[in-house]
């Protein structure tokens, strides 16, 4: 029987009762889930949630408002920033709850949220208080989403970069269920290591709705060691010893949280190894269905020798997990959105070995250097099962019920190639009676600067002569620069009223000064 997301009930949470939502509404879950835990543990713990809304993320807010009286009721309390970095610097009082006066509470564990252009805002903030760390009894969730597509954000965007380069490990779920799942094994690493934990999260997985079985919501985690008191944070450390601790002595904590609570797993094994593959997240879930579309069960991967590995830990890459898997075969295929993560670390784990056991390696090239997965949009099904194809033609693996299956797929993508040939487009526009689609008409002979927003649509219609969009904050800054050169009187910038309360009201300051 399929049940409420957010009951108080405890029949609603045993382990193995279903629920059906979204990945949204596997977000507010989350914390309950983590509440109860902490109070089936003996913790006196609270929660908070903080970020700035924004695709892929842009209706969480309201979820977590519609959800007020269950959230407090488990003493979680949801509290928006006016913008990202703001809501970065709350979370990391919430780790400093024990230095900033007394409290009954043992600890907070903390959820930030962001989009993934919001997370490169936020970086400063969020890397700093990652130096610092996280408490014992608190812990940090960083959720990141990411628009692959760009599809309602200025660029289309990743957030592995810039969370590598923040020394933050992230957890890149698949479903609802692994949202719930990898955000409590997030907090409970976080809590383990003394990082912050990223969660990836993208549009497909968000606005996926499924039923599931419930995970044991008082699941123990293993700790692969005594925990170290002085991985949490620590007051006044010196910057380097602060590197030093987040990138030699954390992240190694958290790859060993992951290998000893199997979050990296083999998920289709064979007895012989001829190709391995390799995806996290939404990637993985493309892959299965390019297996489906050629054809390609169990009983026929175990017969061929294909073997699929899925790792929950992408950044920094558990290594034994992830040799154990890779070496001895012929060739691993690594498919992964945008530009490579995994494959960059699986290649540097690869290379040191012997070359009997070290397998070519392929994902966005081929082994001899031909382009195969693209680094730039999207993955989808499709794609995925012309690049399983072409390796397993190269290995030799291709039988006839695949190559049938391949050439039935190819017919349907020539004929809907003959469609999207057809010089019929559509081009964005506002809705029927928008006020946009008014307030974005200029006077004869003027110009504009779009923004972060509808109004921002615009851009792509070009009888408006408007410019791309500027990030929030930055509105009209380039004619700062250009306008004393040009014979240009002026020029119109939008603004909305979000913007204008993140940030769009220091770019006006610098206008003024």
């Amino acid at each position: 029987m399929t049940k409420s997301i957010v009951s108080l009930d405890d029949k609603y949470v045993q382990a193995g009762g279903h629920v059906f939502m979204s990945g949204i509404q596997a977000l507010v879950r989350l914390p309950l889930d983590q509440a109860r835990r902490d109070r089936a543990a003996g913790l006196t713990t609270a929660g908070f949630i903080s970020g700035y809304r924004g695709s892929p993320l842009g209706t969480y807010d309201a979820a977590l408002w519609s959800a007020k009286k269950v959230l407090e009721g488990h003493e979680i309390e949801f509290l928006p920033a006016l913008n990202e970095e703001l809501a970065a610097s709350s979370v990391r009082g919430t780790q400093e709850l024990n230095w900033l006066g007394k409290s009954q509470k043992q600890g907070i564990f903390a959820l930030w949220y962001g989009k993934g252009v919001g997370t490169d805002r936020a970086m400063e903030a969020l890397k700093l208080g990652n130096l610092e760390g996280a408490s014992a009894q608190g812990g940090v969730l960083v959720l990141t989403g990411d628009d692959h597509g760009g599809k309602s954000s200025a660029s289309a965007h990743q957030s592995e970069h810039a969370l590598i380069a923040a020394m933050v490990p992230v957890l890149y779920p698949s479903t609802s269920a692994e949202i719930i799942e990898y955000g409590l094994a997030g907090w409970a690493m976080s809590r383990f290591s003394g990082a912050y934990v990223a969660l990836k999260c993208v549009t497909d997985t968000l606005d996926f709705s499924s039923s599931f079985a419930l995970s044991d919501p008082e699941r123990g985690f293993v700790h692969p060691q005594e925990r170290r008191a002085d991985l949490s944070l620590q007051p006044n450390r010196p910057p380097l010893v602060q590197e030093d601790f987040a990138f030699n002595q954390r992240l190694p904590a958290a790859q060993a949280f992951a290998r000893a609570n199997g979050l990296d797993r083999v998920v289709l094994d064979a007895p012989l190894r001829r190709l391995g593959i390799v995806a996290a997240g939404k990637a993985y879930l493309d892959v299965r269905q390019a297996m489906v579309d050629l054809g390609l069960d169990d009983a026929s991967c175990a017969t061929l020798g294909l073997r699929l590995y899925k790792p929950g830990l992408i950044w920094p890459l558990e290594p034994e997990g992830a040799l154990a898997f890779a070496r001895g075969h012929d060739e691993v295929l690594v498919i992964e959105e945008k530009r490579p993560v995994i494959e960059d670390q699986l290649a540097r784990l690869l290379y040191p070995l012997p070359a009997r056991e070290r397998p070519a390696l392929s994902g966005k090239q081929t082994p001899t250097g031909e382009m195969l997965c693209s680094a730039v949009g999207e993955t989808s099904p499709g794609l995925v099962r012309r690049a399983l194809f072409a390796r397993m033609e190269a290995l030799g693996l291709v039988t006839p019920a695949v190559r049938a299956a391949n050439e039935r797929f190819q017919a349907l993508e020539a004929k809907a190639g003959q469609v999207a040939g057809s010089g019929m487009v559509r081009p964005p526009f506002y809705c029927s009676g928008c006020p946009h689609n008014t307030g974005t008409r200029l006077p004869d002979g003027s110009m504009a600067i779009s923004a972060v927003g509808c109004h921002g649509l615009a851009a792509y219609m070009p009888e408006r002569r408007t410019l791309m969009p500027m990030p929030m904050g930055g509105d009209g800054m380039p004619w700062v620069a250009a306008g004393p050169y040009v014979d240009t009187p002026h020029i119109f910038q939008n603004m909305g009223d979000g913007t204008y309360a993140h940030s769009g009201i220091l770019s006006i300051r610098a206008a003024v000064a």
